[in-house]
């Protein structure tokens, strides 16, 4: 039976925990108590503000993070039962106040903004200057539990905020100065699944162009039944965009792969790849059938074309073996080379490469992460690739270079499990 892999338990455990709230409300009591005993006063590791120094020397130091840019992650105990905002950056590094578990971090370039999922329902900005006291917390509930995924901006009065748990995109202001300026309107993307919560993931914004990623998921369970979508809407208008699928009479594209997350816009391609995981969770929610309908897939900006870029099958040679493993994170770093997160199981991930031109995988791990927990990839400065690693002992990041495929930072060390990263200048 296949166990969950770590990239969905957290958000999988607490979409399921909705239906069991009074112990939800417990674990988030709990985080907080816990985040008592947690305070940035440690004489220790990131809270004590030493340098991160991964030991590499200051010039591949300054080459990784070039002078003035920070770096911020989300990132969670090992148990899901905390999480906070650690910033690592050359002057030092610092945490934030410690929350639950299921939080991520956006960017507008210089401010970072906290997501607060399932149970926190709210976006937190800080400016990178004040890493205690918050410039905002909204709500973004509106009578509901809407666990919010994804924050991408338009400008500095204008940003969408993707949603799990409603049929509705907000329009939101970023720099509104009271909660009831913060949202401004909403998105209706309530036709794209049968019972009209279609799950969004994701955005990206590409070329005055909002694109919404969907997981149209089924069911108490949250089973990957349909193929994933995505919306298209101008960002001048807020309106729909019709790609001209003609598929269900939706104005988006249907995927081909099960259960999208993670979405990127490649620009020398001009191309939206997204991440197609297929049914992860084959042996938690039981659904009959091939679980393994995963794949890359493109999306031309201009025509709306779809491609499959490389689909899961291709990860090993004999597509009948069991246990195969499924694709569950991806990033493209140039036109020669990207990167995938391979899993077999929970905490048992491989890191892959391979050519975005062709989609070909190349042979061997990179860099010898095999059978770890790989919980992010992310492109950062001067093209770097970091790569979030978990575990009891030693989370942290490690930094490729993928012009060559070698690593030049071993480890950045985090308090705790990397779950998402954003650079600010």
């Amino acid at each position: 039976m296949k166990i969950l892999p770590i990239l969905l338990l957290s958000r999988t455990y607490d979409s399921l925990m909705s239906h069991l709230r009074p112990i939800r409300a417990l674990v988030i009591v709990l985080s907080v108590l816990f985040a008592v005993g947690c305070s940035s006063n440690d004489d220790d590791g990131a809270n004590a503000g030493d340098p991160a120094d991964p030991g590499n020397g200051d010039e591949t130091a300054m080459v990784l993070l070039p002078d003035g840019v920070s770096v911020f992650i989300s990132a969670r105990t090992p148990s899901f039962d905390a999480g906070q905002i650690e910033q690592i950056s050359l002057e030092g590094s610092a945490v934030f106040p410690a929350t639950s578990s299921d939080i991520r971090v956006a960017t507008d370039g210089s401010d970072v903004y906290q997501i607060g999922r399932f149970g926190l329902e709210s976006i937190t900005r800080f400016s990178q200057t004040d890493l205690n006291t918050p410039i905002y917390q909204y709500s973004v509930a509106q009578g509901g539990s809407p666990n919010p995924q994804a924050m991408v901006f338009v400008d500095e009065s204008k940003a969408y905020v993707v949603q799990l748990g409603t049929p509705f995109v907000l329009i939101v202001n970023p720099s509104a100065m009271t909660e009831e300026e913060f949202i401004t309107g909403q998105i209706d993307i309530s036709g794209y699944d049968p019972d009209g919560i279609p799950q969004a993931s994701g955005a990206v914004i590409a070329n005055g162009q909002l694109f919404v990623l969907m997981q149209r998921l089924t069911g108490p369970l949250f089973q990957p039944e349909m193929s994933g979508a995505v919306a298209v809407f101008d960002i001048a208008t807020d309106t729909e965009i019709d790609t001209g699928s003609g598929v269900d009479g939706l104005n988006g594209i249907i995927l081909n792969s099960l259960n999208p997350e993670g979405i990127q816009y490649v620009p020398e391609f001009n191309e939206v790849v997204i991440t197609g995981r297929g049914n992860t969770g084959v042996g938690f929610n039981e659904l009959p059938g091939d679980p393994y309908q995963g794949a890359l897939e493109t999306i031309d900006v201009d025509t709306y074309a779809l491609d499959v870029l490389v689909d899961d099958d291709e990860l090993v040679d004999d597509i009948n073996v069991e246990n195969r493993p499924f694709i569950v994170g991806s990033v493209v770093a140039s036109a020669e080379r990207g990167y995938i997160i391979s899993s077999e199981s929970f905490a048992n991930n491989t890191l892959r490469s391979f050519n975005p031109t062709t989609g070909v995988i190349e042979e061997g791990v990179v860099a010898g992460l095999e059978g770890l927990d790989l919980t992010l990839l992310a492109l950062g400065p001067a093209g770097r690739v970091w790569v979030g690693v978990g575990g009891e002992d030693n989370p942290g990041l490690v930094v490729l270079d993928p012009a060559t495929n070698e690593v030049i930072f071993e480890r950045v060390a985090t308090e705790f499990v990397p779950s998402s990263i954003v650079f600010t200048q």
